[in-house]
């Protein structure tokens, strides 16, 4: 088995929880991606030398490190079953361009990228589905959250639907031509938006699930057909809507304003903060993005924004 060391990772940021789709669709984004530049080390395993735009101050210690534990897992399974080297060991320099606790998938991007990483360097022996066990106990090794459904999408692309979560079944659905996403999130979370789960009453998740899977399955139906106008009606969040609104500042004002003008929907990703809206167009995308903006500036809360097309290729080499 060669090895191959000198290259870059690159894999996106996601949105997940769309409209419909509580815990069940998930779409990567160009706008933002997460990067590993691979070289080789003197060392067995895999080191992490640095990290750029390390604001969070994420560990550079690759056992405290998603990036690292995912590449980590990986190399050991490498290892094992091709029975090489094990002295082999790989230099990793992480640059982090998606924001961390910000609902965009950051760390399951980072986890993403480490697994690719190493198994690019080995000549890919795994698939892309067979990797993503190691991603996931990686991220469940830095973090009390498992991150299957956005690092499904981070690796594979495009917009997916996950069946079955833990048996990682999951189904690439088709993409809209002209489909645009405007991705808006606070500089930094209220309290209130720091405290954000999920939360939700039985009852009330019972009394809403018909709806819920019927939206689904529209939605599913409008991707198939390009069908904007019932894609538009089927991204109704019946489940967390009420607890986004109570939530999140200004959420129920930047949702009007983007619905107003022609977004096809407005939710919030994952745990939030992050607002995202799907538009038909990239011009359309452009107005949203104002209209949600100038609802936060009119109340003194600073936004980043970004208008991105949809990520198709997933975790990639560059």
């Amino acid at each position: 088995m060669k090895f191959k060391s000198n290259f870059k990772i690159t894999a996106p940021s996601t949105i997940t929880n769309i409209g419909c789709g509580l815990n069940i669709f998930g779409l990567a984004i160009s706008a933002l991606q997460d990067e590993i530049i691979v070289k080789p080390s003197n060392h067995p395993g895999v080191h992490i030398t640095s990290i750029r735009n390390n604001s969070a101050k994420l560990p550079v210690s690759s056992k405290k490190n998603t990036a690292g534990t995912a590449a980590q897992l990986v190399l050991n399974h490498i290892k094992r079953e091709y029975n090489l080297d094990k002295s082999h060991g790989l230099s990793f320099e992480l640059i982090k361009s998606i924001p961390i606790g910000l609902g965009l998938g950051s760390s399951a991007a980072s986890g993403v990228a480490g697994a690719i990483a190493v198994n690019e360097a080995f000549g890919n022996p795994l698939s892309k589905k067979e990797l993503l066990p190691f991603i996931i106990k990686g991220n469940l090794m830095t973090n009390t959250q498992a991150c299957a459904i956005p690092a499904i999408a981070s690796i594979t692309g495009g917009l997916t639907l996950v069946r079955d979560e833990n048996a990682l079944e999951y189904h690439r659905m088709p993409v809209p031509k002209g489909l645009h996403v405007v991705v808006c999130h606070p500089i930094s979370k209220t309290k209130k938006e720091r405290q954000v789960r999920y939360n939700i009453a039985t009852s009330t998740a019972l009394i809403n699930s018909n709806l819920q899977t019927a939206n689904a399955a529209a939605l599913i139906h409008g991707l198939h057909t390009s069908n904007f106008d019932l894609i538009s009606k089927a991204l109704k969040e019946q489940i967390t809507e009420d607890l986004w609104v109570n939530s999140f500042s200004f959420y129920k004002e930047a949702k009007e304003s983007a619905l107003l003008n022609n977004a096809i929907c407005c939710s919030i990703s994952n745990y939030g903060p992050t607002i995202f809206a799907l538009c038909k167009s990239n011009i359309d995308a452009e107005t949203v993005a104002e209209s949600i903006e100038k609802v936060f500036l009119n109340n003194n809360r600073a936004l980043k924004v970004y208008i991105s097309k949809v990520n198709q290729l997933g975790a990639s080499l560059t």
